[in-house]
């Protein structure tokens, strides 16, 4: 079982096909895709739907449009994708329920989409805001109940923690982790602490052999779970 999530996130110069081609070099090893909005950005509506038709094989085609607003403009900015083949989609936990969140999920749970929450992020100052109010956005996640939480690889105590208090509330969700490779963390390191794929991107979409290095990252995730 594949335990990579491919973050596809355009930088430089690189074209629609060159990502398209690298991407191709590595599905054997990877469980699915994360369309990020700087793709969106940068190829518009059609780029989009050729990364999630090429990938609509995989178990995962995640929409990533940073999503943190009231539930219409959220609904609006989902509803080009809906039936297109991706099946899920991330949004920010901390917005909370009422306007946003419980509407927002209630549109994509009508269209067969699941939700993934970002619990916590990558990135240093994460630490400043979003750690201070963990148990908080834990309430929103019980509330919700959704298919998946993004927590960070860079941080594995977060993913001890979050899944420990979760599991007590006999709450099951997917665990995301982002930040292996550039932003510090180990491959293996996040599944190591509990989480279920890790979020890769950079490291994978823009080395010099991506399929190399997606191997060598699937090779560690199979030992990792075997031992566990």
């Amino acid at each position: 079982m594949a335990r990579i999530i491919l973050a596809v996130d355009p930088y430089g110069d690189i074209g629609i096909d060159e990502i398209i081609a690298r991407i191709n070099m590595v599905k054997e090893y990877i469980a699915g895709v994360k369309i990020g909005l700087p793709l969106l950005i940068r190829f518009g509506l059609p780029g989009v739907k050729k990364i999630i038709d090429l990938a609509r094989d995989t178990e995962h085609v995640i929409l990533d449009f940073k999503l943190a607003d009231i539930a219409p403009v959220m609904i609006s900015t989902i509803e080009p994708f809906v039936g297109t083949g991706a099946n899920e989609v991330i949004a920010h936990a901390f917005i909370g329920l009422d306007g946003a969140l419980k509407e927002f999920k209630e549109y994509i749970d009508s269209y067969g989409l699941k939700l993934i929450l970002v619990v916590s992020m990558s990135h240093p100052g994460s630490t400043d805001i979003m750690e201070h109010v963990l148990d908080k956005i834990i309430n929103v996640v019980e509330k919700l109940e959704p298919y998946g939480i993004v927590v960070p690889a860079t941080r594995p105590h977060i993913i001890q923690n979050v899944k420990k208090k979760l599991l007590s509330k006999n709450i099951d969700v997917k665990i995301y982790s982002p930040g292996i490779g550039v932003q510090g963390a180990k491959p293996g390191s996040a599944l190591k602490a509990g989480a279920d794929y890790e979020i890769i991107g950079r490291s994978i979409l823009y080395s010099p052999n991506p399929l190399e290095a997606a191997s060598l990252i699937a090779r560690i995730h199979d030992e990792l779970v075997r031992r566990r």
